[in-house]
């Protein structure tokens, strides 16, 4: 291990969140990601290199727990992975490490569907709130907890009755529901990256398929409207990383703000797929180095399934493209999902190519690896030539790369680059063609 590497501590580290981050890190160079939370059996199978126990963020040891764990492994980020670790961690202070988050401000707004609202209702862009009984004609109404998740205790009102009876059955029902107009359209979700300066990445999508609040199933949309929304909280509230928020349309077809997550989405690995790796950004920027982000144009739905977001496109992807060093040799071992990418692909007829600047001979070191007869081509960019120039000029390609410069510059309309995080979800752009 060299002082290049910087650990990670996911916590809680089986969480969807936690996955995703774990799926977006371990296959990069630099990176050893660690989990931790109260699930240790789970944990140890999801991957990590490493998953201690910790107690529960409401227990009066966690803090300490934490500590103690940070300092003796010397962690450099602590990555949140739940909306109660987000709030817990924006409370401590972590000697030697950075948590990757947002502002305390912006995490107690976006904690609380009421502050949300009061927030941004002067904006223009919130559903009518209702603040006591009101008369027939505004049914039906929508009523949600002040704090929760993944739509728990979220409920249609019908009628003034069955308002009522909500009423009775919670104490201190107004203050803590929120409670509006009925949105009609279906809900969509907007995957954003700020960093202090302001927004640089906000992509929306809809959720075809829900299971618990998650989306199994959701899909690339474009829609300025979600962008200017996007542009609206961004300037309001000050974000530090990935963070997204849901939207549907009232009756008259406009959009209105329905919650904020300060966090990534659980379903966000459409995003790696398409070349921007929301987990990876948010540390970077965590850490205060320069980031940069870049859309591709090819849109994608992709479907969880086993864990893994599959990513399907309508268009026909005909050629792969995979760098050798820190993509398919990964810390000095072959890069299973690379390879097993390579290997799906090259069995169904379509080519599979290495282009490198590797300083050795790229031939001898496949062949060290076992991988000789692994490309049905070889490129050996000796001369500083651009990788693209090795890319078929026909047809759709996908290159994976370690380096954002080499894939930036390899990005065109014909080329998906992305970086090895993204090598198991690819395999359904190329089946069957």
């Amino acid at each position: 291990m060299t002082a290049s590497y910087k650990k990670v501590l996911v916590f809680p580290g089986t969480t969807l969140v936690g996955i995703e981050v774990l799926a977006s890190l371990s296959p990069l160079p630099g990176f050893i990601v660690q989990g931790a939370g109260v699930d240790a059996a789970a944990g140890h199978r999801a991957g990590y290199a490493k998953y201690d126990h910790l107690p529960h963020v409401d227990d009066a040891d966690f803090p300490g727990a934490l500590a103690e764990l940070v300092g003796r492994d010397s962690i450099d980020y602590v990555y949140p992975a739940n909306d109660l670790a987000i709030l817990a961690l924006s409370q401590i202070n972590l000697d030697g490490a950075t948590v990757v988050s947002h502002p305390p401000e912006t995490i107690l707004i976006a904690a609380s569907k009421i502050a949300t609202h009061e927030t941004f209702e002067p904006l223009g862009i919130t559903p009518e709130r209702v603040l006591a009984q009101p008369g027939n004609a505004a049914f039906p109404l929508f009523a949600k907890p002040d704090v929760s998740h993944s739509a728990i205790g979220a409920v249609a009102v019908q009628d003034p009755s069955s308002l009522r009876e909500l009423e009775e059955a919670t104490p201190g029902f107004w203050s803590n529901h929120l409670v509006t107009e009925m949105l009609v359209s279906d809900e969509v979700t907007v995957d954003c990256f700020s960093t202090p300066g302001g927004l640089l990445y906000a992509a929306p999508r809809t959720r075809d398929e829900t299971d618990g609040g998650i989306a199994v199933v959701t899909s690339d949309r474009k829609d300025d409207d979600l962008v200017r929304m996007a542009e609206v909280i961004g300037r309001r509230l000050t974000f530090n990383g990935a963070w997204f928020f849901q939207a549907k349309k009232d009756v008259h077809g406009v959009y209105r703000l329905m919650e904020i997550g300060a966090r990534l989405a659980g379903a966000s690995g459409i995003r790696r797929a398409q070349g921007v790796n929301l987990a990876q950004l948010s540390i970077l920027t965590a850490g205060q180095l320069p980031v940069r982000v870049y859309q591709t144009r090819f849109r994608f739905t992709a479907r969880r399934a086993q864990g893994i977001s599959e990513v399907h496109c309508i268009e026909r992807f005909t050629s792969l493209y995979v760098d050798l060093d820190d993509t398919l040799i990964l810390n000095g071992a072959i890069n299973p999902p690379v390879e097993e990418l390579v290997r799906f692909v090259k069995a169904r007829g379509i080519p599979v190519a290495l282009v490198t600047r590797h300083l050795k001979d790229p031939d001898v070191t496949l062949a060290e690896f076992g991988l000789a007869d692994l490309f049905d081509r070889v490129f050996h960019a000796t001369k500083g030539e651009p990788k693209m120039s090795f890319i078929a000029a026909e047809g759709n390609s996908v290159l994976i790369d370690d380096s954002f410069s080499e894939r930036v510059a390899a990005s065109h309309p014909n080329t998906l680059a992305v970086d090895a995080s993204s090598a198991n979800q690819l395999k359904w752009l190329f089946d069957a063609q």
